[in-house]
């Protein structure tokens, strides 16, 4: 599946049938919050380094935050992550942020299941499996399959 089809929406979208780009860009942001958290967003984890439904720590905040400045010019900081909303947003930057840099190193169009782990291992974790899927650890692997099972129901 083409993920770039869908990042092009916009950060909070509604669902409507002529904003489909928009609904599937949704559909994979609730994925991995079910996945995460079960969509709780008020958890946090990885020993209160990992913040929401999404379980982003401050570094990927910050760089979606970046990102979201240089794209569009509305970003929040980590200090508004208790709003479902924000937290909606700055995940949206994040994961478009990821595909924009995989794309950067020639994965042309990179797939929800990429795209999650490049957020799930980081970037340059990924980068250093040659962005293969297969080669990611098990753990991370079975959590990509069910948020890609979740998105495409």
């Amino acid at each position: 599946m083409n993920y770039s089809v869908f990042l092009s929406a916009a950060a909070v979208a509604i669902y409507t049938p002529c904003n489909l780009e928009a609904a599937a860009e949704c559909r994979f942001r609730d994925a991995v919050a079910q996945v995460e958290t079960g969509g709780d967003p008020t958890a946090i984890g990885d020993n209160g380094k990992a913040f929401g439904m999404y379980q982003m720590h401050e570094a990927a905040w910050d760089d979606a935050f970046k990102y979201a400045k240089n794209k569009r010019g509305i970003a929040y900081p980590i200090s508004q992550w208790r709003s479902r909303i924000v937290q909606h947003i700055m995940a949206s930057h994040y994961f478009e942020l990821c595909a924009d840099r995989m794309r950067s190193k020639g994965v042309k169009d990179p797939t929800p299941k990429q795209v999650y782990l490049c957020f799930a291992i980081g970037f340059k974790g990924f980068e250093s499996i040659g962005f293969d899927p297969s080669r990611a650890p098990e753990a991370k692997r079975d959590a990509a399959e069910r948020v890609c099972n979740i998105f495409s129901k």
